[in-house]
């Protein structure tokens, strides 16, 4: 019974291990199905002359004189013009490359003495030095005065032809100008093996010495090209009667025989309803599942490469998950924030709410102690200011300010104690400020009344740092901090944290009936008046910087404005804890 369990068990594995070997996956491809130029997707140049180290006579264009696609054909074109001949190098570089797999090519070769066609690969990165020590593979090479012999090879610094130890082998075919026959090689961490429509005939193994052996163990791209002449190419010369030779390609396409692991590509913000899509690899042979957050809703593609989500309110992760008959991989997640856009007048950051969580960023030799509700209690106790200490909190969505980019927050001190100074900062998504463009108070007031501070972002949304003010996520507050920071205790109150848009003019209805700023425009003398006492003035720069504040002060302010300049001035008058807004000229 044992012996037949056991063999029962070593069949099983058997039938495991050949399911897994027909597991392969067609992971990028290219059918030539559109006419014109090839694919940009796919495809660029390498140009120029040179002879590219070979003493090859052409010179290398990206002119679909010399490479275009007709009639689901790929050509590859080498053309003598007034005895100069150009042809063309499209290599995947930048585009793709692949570690391991098959990589086949249908293709029909060029006859003519001199001819050189070549489907090749060379590494994406050279890690272990220049040709050849990080190595070549030569999927196919046909020369012209050598009709139907196609030939392989693999270059390494151990392995190569110039010192007479190269790795390479053949077989010949018939008629390669007038049949399409299929180039490919199937490759390894352990073998490299070429074949022509499925025969094969040259195999290279793997060492396992050093990279000067073996250094096919990174990603290598794809190149198709027709040169003329060269050491090679042009050994028994090149026939005066030839004025154009073509590869034709059918097609190309790579295949891995393991599922590769998927990655998602997408934006990281979005706004509640947008529609937007997020894409992966395609992958043959491979069942493909999204997942988006529970409030958003997959509109289409679901099972495709290309998804379309209509977006939720909630930020979250959007994944894709590969499965076959012998493996599943999942993509790492693609977090999503969601994008808020303000509206209305003014966008409030509130201390007494779950959405908004105020914490201490930890400090050594500090003490801060929060206490929220209608104000933010910050009591702090500072032994060093060098290390910053701040408080800080994340929005509950990443946030779009670059309407409301004028910050107002009111201080005020608890028994007259105050900060030595404070920052206010509005980091991004990523993490970045704006250090050229930054909201400092280098002398908070002691005073016992509270006092509004306020400062206005430039306009820009996103300055050469990468800082983005249309996406913030956080809110820091320093305070005693730095070179000019104070040490000791203190407490304050914050009262209100407000972003506005500057060019808004916000009014507070009853109060605003009751308030007259005259003349408007003014030349020397502005008069602000009210039907009740006026608790507090700040007037604003056309810039948006605070430019004189007054407090406490009657029912009326008289103020001196003959040495400033032209322009719009703004002005913002408390009245019985209501505030109004307006502007006037200044001529």
């Amino acid at each position: 019974m044992n012996k037949i369990i056991r063999a029962a068990v070593l069949f099983w594995l058997l039938v495991q291990a050949l399911a897994a070997q027909t597991c392969n996956y067609l992971v990028w491809s290219d059918e030539f199905d559109s006419n014109g130029s090839p694919s940009a997707a796919n495809w660029n140049y390498e140009t120029g002359g040179g002879g590219w180290g070979n003493n090859e006579l052409q010179t290398y264009t990206n002119s679909t004189n010399n490479a275009y696609v007709q009639n689901g054909l790929l050509n590859v074109r080498a053309v003598k013009n007034n005895g100069t001949w150009t042809s063309a190098r499209m290599v995947t570089a930048g585009k793709a490359s692949w570690k391991y797999g098959r990589i086949e090519v249908r293709a029909k070769l060029p006859a003519g003495v001199g001819t050189w066609p070549a489907i090749w690969m060379m590494p994406a990165s050279s890690v272990y030095g220049g040709w050849p020590k990080s190595g070549e593979i030569d999927i196919m090479e046909h020369v012209g005065y050598d009709m139907n012999r196609i030939h392989g090879s693999a270059h390494s610094e151990a392995y190569y032809h110039k010192i007479g130890t190269q790795k390479s082998g053949n077989i010949v075919m018939t008629s390669v100008d007038k049949n399409f026959y299929t180039y490919a090689i199937e490759w390894t961490p352990e073998t490299i093996k070429w074949y022509v429509d499925n025969t094969l005939y040259f195999t290279v193994y793997n060492e396992h010495k050093t990279y000067k052996e073996w250094p096919f163990d990174q990603p290598f791209f794809l190149i198709l090209n027709v040169a003329i002449g060269g050491d090679w190419g042009g050994a028994q010369g090149v026939d005066a009667n030839l004025s154009e030779a073509i590869m034709q390609v059918d097609y190309v396409k790579v295949y891995s025989n393991a599922l590769p692991v998927p990655a998602v590509t997408g934006a990281s913000t979005a706004k509640p309803g947008d529609l937007i899509t997020f894409t992966t690899g395609n992958v043959s042979a491979a069942n493909i599942t999204w997942t988006v957050p529970t409030d958003a809703t997959i509109v289409s593609g679901q099972g495709t490469p290309e998804v379309t989500v209509k977006w939720g309110t909630n930020s979250g992760n959007v994944s894709v998950k590969l499965t076959s008959d012998c493996e599943t991989q999942t993509s790492a997640p693609l977090a999503v924030q969601t994008l808020t856009t303000p509206t209305g007048t003014s966008y409030t950051i509130p201390f007494a709410t779950d959405a908004y969580i105020w914490k201490v960023m930890p400090a050594t030799g500090n003490t801060t102690t929060l206490t929220p509700g209608t104000a933010l209690n910050v009591n702090y106790q500072v032994t060093n200011t060098n290390t910053n200490p701040n408080i800080y909190c994340d929005l509950p969505s990443t946030t779009d300010f670059t309407a409301y980019r004028t910050m107002e927050i009111t201080i005020k001190p608890i028994s007259g104690s105050v900060p030595s100074n404070l920052r206010i900062d509005m980091e991004d998504i990523n993490g970045k400020i704006n250090l050229k463009d930054l909201f400092k108070v280098d002398a908070v007031e002691n005073t016992s009344s509270t006092k509004v501070y306020t400062y206005t972002f430039g306009n820009t949304g996103t300055n050469t740092d990468g800082w983005l003010l249309s996406k913030i996520k956080t809110i820091r507050i320093y305070y005693n901090y730095g070179l000019f920071g104070r040490t000791g205790s203190g407490e304050f109150n914050i009262e209100s944290m407000v972003m506005k848009n500057p060019n808004l003019t916000i009014g507070s209805s009853k109060a605003a009936d009751r308030i007259s700023v005259f003349p408007n425009p003014a030349t020397n003398t502005l008069t602000i008046t009210a039907a009740t006492a006026i608790d507090h003035i700040v007037i604003y720069s056309p810039a948006g910087q605070t430019l004189i504040e007054y407090q406490p002060i009657a029912t009326t302010q008289n103020i001196n404005i003959t040495q400033w300049h032209g322009g719009i001035y703004i002005a913002k008058i408390w009245t019985k804890g209501k505030i109004s807004t307006t502007k006037f000229t200044k001529r």
